[in-house]
């Protein structure tokens, strides 16, 4: 299982956020959290990703530039939101703040 999630950049937070996975999911199988902090953060365990899928360098550098980049891009957007006082997250589930 391959779980990506984007919490706050800061070292303590990504490390946490790839043990929740790993909890999460354990007991399904093999589980490869892909930890991306919020501003651009690399969690380097998210390499072992690229090796498992069989993902080469070059391609696994463009995942990541990407990967980051997206990250940053999207930060960006909740926080431009916010202070135009727009709705910043949208949800198809009833309850957006369900486990899920």
């Amino acid at each position: 299982i391959i779980d990506i999630t984007v919490p706050f950049d800061e070292p303590s937070n990504l490390q946490l956020a790839h043990e929740r996975k790993v909890t999460k999911y354990t007991h399904l199988g093999n589980t490869m959290p892909f930890v991306v902090g919020s501003l651009g953060a690399w969690l380097p365990s998210n390499d072992l990703i690229a090796r498992a899928v069989g993902i080469g360098a070059v391609g696994w550098n463009k995942v990541r530039r990407d990967t980051r980049l997206l990250a940053i891009q999207g930060s960006l957007r909740i926080a431009r939101e916010h202070i135009r006082g727009e709705r910043c997250h949208t949800s198809t589930r009833e309850d957006p703040a369900a486990p899920g």
